[in-house]
């Protein structure tokens, strides 16, 4: 349902969507990507507070390069497999840090 409300399957500029509902990789807007030198089959350490405060950190391989019609989007987009996300952690989580491997 959530592909139909922001069609982001159809914005890929660069790689793919998600393969599953499994999977444990993320998209990130062309802006960012750029900014970080970051591209898809990379891989992206992100580290932040989870649920309770607790430490939450995971690596996600980098499946799509997203173009957006805005430039804040482009500039700021992260989009993981939240099911997965939030199965793995207990909760949804806000990233602070991003790492390249």
């Amino acid at each position: 349902k959530e592909n139909i409300a922001n069609r982001l399957p159809e914005k890929i500029k660069i790689g793919s969507y998600f393969l599953s509902d499994k999977d444990n990789g993320i998209i990130l807007g062309e802006g960012l990507a750029d900014y970080f030198k970051i591209n898809t089959g990379d891989s992206l350490i992100l580290i932040s507070q989870g649920y309770h405060a607790t430490s939450a950190a995971g690596i996600f391989m980098v499946r799509g390069i997203v173009s957006l019609g805005s430039p804040q989007l482009n500039n700021n987009l992260a989009y993981t497999n939240w099911t997965l996300y939030i199965v793995q952690f207990g909760s949804v989580v806000f990233f602070c840090y991003f790492w390249t491997i």
